[in-house]
């Protein structure tokens, strides 16, 4: 018997497909990709970009970062160089009174300073309200047109005038005061600014409920 009988002729492909396989009986070139896949068929296979077209992406990021950080500054430049809307000369003044404070130590130099911007807060309240030049007249020129002007009780207007008489002697006399008497001071600077804005119908019901706590107050103040 011929001993090749069965074999087939040529050579067995199976056989020779096996010979082909690497050790361990992975796909052929080795890429684990190609596992499965029938013979001769690899895997997917990754050719990388051409420096030409990485160097364009990267370009065209930079063009594209560049345009969104020139749009943000225009936006800040022209949000800045916006007019803002006029403020309530009322709100600066009550705010300018609201940060001035008699400082520590309470030197001479920092109780002038404290009661001429007192003073000066208050003339121009009463300025606005009343049309009357407080800020260029003295407490003598001032008497007569505040007594008959000022929307505040008699008593009230006479205690305002008392006060700008007393900064006035501190900040030409240099007299004494110490912090308490600049405290009260303020205090009741804060009554009669509150009691010289002009108020709207709806703020008017509100005054009146506070009126009376108010006026005593703002009549309260007592020079030394």
């Amino acid at each position: 018997m011929n001993p090749n009988l069965g074999a087939p002729m040529g050579g067995s492909p199976i056989g020779n497909a096996a010979a082909m396989q690497p050790p361990g009986g992975g796909p052929p070139g080795g890429n684990p990709a190609a596992a499965g896949l029938p013979h001769d068929i690899r895997g997917t296979i990754f050719v990388p970009l051409p420096w030409w077209q990485i160097a364009l992406i990267v370009l065209v990021m930079i063009v594209v970062l560049t345009a969104i950080f020139t749009a943000w500054k225009w936006w800040k430049k022209r949000q800045a160089n916006r007019p803002l809307p006029p403020r309530d000369p009322w709100d600066e003044l009550q705010e300018r009174l609201q940060v001035t404070q008699p400082p520590v130590p309470f030197t001479k130099a920092a109780q002038i300073e404290y009661f001429a911007q007192l003073s000066l807060i208050l003339r121009e309240a009463i300025e606005r309200r009343t049309q009357i030049p407080a800020t260029d007249r003295t407490c003598q020129e001032l008497k007569a047109p505040l007594r008959a002007k000022l929307p505040l009780k008699p008593t009230e207007t006479e205690a305002l005038l008392s006060f700008l008489e007393r900064a006035d002697f501190i900040k030409f006399a240099k007299a004494p005061t110490d912090t308490a008497e600049a405290l009260s001071a303020h205090g009741h600077v804060v009554t009669w600014l509150r009691a010289l804005v002009p108020l709207s119908i709806h703020q008017q019901n509100e005054q009146n409920q506070q009126g009376a706590s108010d006026a005593n107050e703002g009549a309260n103040y007592a020079p030394r």
